[in-house]
């Protein structure tokens, strides 16, 4: 769903002050979390969200 704004090579400066991270995610950025969720660790674990957004969700 962002593949466009991954694959532009200068990403929107207003686009980037909206995330607190000041940049796109990747996709081993979600890597943790699967393992996490994937492991015993994660097994009673259920109906949660847990965004990987680099902080944009709750800064409002």
């Amino acid at each position: 769903m962002t593949a466009h704004l991954r694959d532009d090579d200068v990403v929107d400066p207003s686009l980037l002050a909206h995330i607190p991270m000041r940049r796109l995610g990747k996709p081993e950025d979600i890597a943790g979390i699967v393992v996490f969720l994937s492991s015993r660790a994660g097994a009673y674990v259920t109906g949660a969200l847990i965004p990987i957004d680099g902080g944009l969700v709750g800064c409002g």
